[in-house]
This record gives C-alpha cells, structure tokens and sequence, in this order.
C-alpha cells in the first residue's frame, strides 16, 4: 500500500515478475512516472494504483490481470492509450477507473478520458469504453 506513493523523481520501474497485486494507491501522485512495464504475473491493479500518474502517456495491461478496481488510472492527464489484453477483466464500474480528468457538475463528479481504450472485439474494455462514451479500437 502507498510504496511509491508520492514519489515525484520516479520516472522508469520495472516491476518484478513475482509481483501478483499492484496494491492500493502504490504509484498515487507520482507525476514524473512515464514508463512502466506491468509483468504476466500480475493478477490485480487495486484502488487508486495509478491515480494522478500525469505523465504517464500509455499502458499495456497483461492478460493475466482479472480485475481491474476503482479509480485505478483516475485523472492520468497524459494518458493517451490503454491497452487491455485479459478479454474478461472486470474493470470497476465506474467513468474514473480511467480517465484524463475529472471535474465537479451540479454536485457530482464527472471524468473524461481523450485517449483510446485498445482490447479484443466483444471484450469488457469494449463494453467499459463504450458505457462511458470514451474512444475504443479493437487489437
């Protein structure tokens, strides 16, 4: 939970291959995060992993991720392509799990994302993309 919570100098991590859960809010806020390379044995991407990752411009989930929870990649202003593998990955049903930015209409949070969700035809990403009116291309 929180490792590199914060973390404002981190720009590259490899993540290691034992790794199976990316815990609650690990990468929150770190701003200068750019590159990160999730491995196949990763299974979970909890609460709030990447939340306010701004300069992270893309990400490329692994199949072996099943579940995908809320607010994960939540306002990533810089993120601009999602590429989820798993054709099955719940993703928290919710506008925030990926998104650019966020804003507050009439007393409700609203999220946007500009970039593009990629995954398999008939796939959850496509169902998630097309829910929240947010971009989709099939891979």
């Amino acid at each position: 939970m929180h490792a590199f919570s914060r973390c404002s100098a981190l720009k590259v991590i490899k993540l290691p291959d034992s790794l199976q859960i990316i815990g609650w809010g690990a990468f929150y806020e770190c701003t200068s995060l750019e590159e990160i390379n999730i491995p196949s044995s990763v299974t979970l991407i909890k609460d709030f992993a990447f939340c306010d990752c701004t300069s992270l411009k893309e990400i490329t989930i692994p199949a072996s991720v099943t579940l995908i929870k809320e607010i994960a990649f939540c306002d990533c202003s810089s993120l601009k392509s999602v590429i989820i593998k798993n054709p099955d990955c719940v993703i928290y049903d919710s506008g925030g799990t990926i998104s650019n930015c966020s804003e507050v209409v009439n007393g409700k949070r609203q999220f946007y994302f500009s970039g593009t969700i990629y995954g398999a035809a008939g796939s959850t990403a496509q169902a998630y993309a097309e829910k929240y009116g947010y971009r989709f291309e099939c891979i």
